[in-house]
């Protein structure tokens, strides 16, 4: 495998082995740590592989502004601002939608949002509803919406990392 003529040919034992050998046959310096069992490698999207049996497959973090927004629905729902709540709600809604990434949170995303929105159009379509969306929301809506977004924190954090 190694065209440098001062090394010993070495035979690899999986294939990221053999890709870090032909990788590293134009540096010798490089040859002792390609060829140990144990090596890991760092693809292009900096994920880092453990050897033989690994998932060979790219790792896909949800996006910061997502795990974010997926916390604070519930903060602000209970912190009686129900109707600031829409901003993170679309946030995840629309990355859910739009992102590749995040694209495994659409039923998660889906489910809050129509809980959010049940109670906020009961709220402007009723004449004779409270001054804000936190004095009228019903506590049942309030348990819903806590409960669909702590299972989105809980898909968020039991994805793959």
């Amino acid at each position: 495998m190694s065209r440098h003529p001062a090394l010993p040919q070495q035979q690899p034992t999986s294939r990221i082995e053999s890709k870090a050998v032909i990788m590293s046959s134009n540096s010798p310096a490089r040859t002792s740590l390609a060829s140990s069992p144990a090596s890991t490698s760092t693809d292009q999207q900096g994920s880092v592989s453990a050897g033989p049996g690994s998932d060979p497959r790219p790792r896909r973090r949800t996006p910061l502004h997502v795990q974010i927004a997926a916390w604070s629905v519930p903060l602000l729902v209970l912190g009686q601002f129900a109707m600031l709540a829409i901003v993170p709600v679309l946030i995840v809604l629309i990355a859910s939608v739009a992102d590749a990434r995040v694209r495994a949170l659409r039923w998660y995303a889906g489910l809050l949002a129509a809980l959010y929105a049940t109670p906020l159009i009961i709220w402007v379509a009723r004449p004779d509803g409270a001054q804000s969306l936190s004095k009228d929301i019903d506590p049942v809506f309030v348990a819903l919406i806590v409960a669909a977004s702590a299972a989105l924190i809980v898909k968020i954090a039991t994805r793959r990392r």
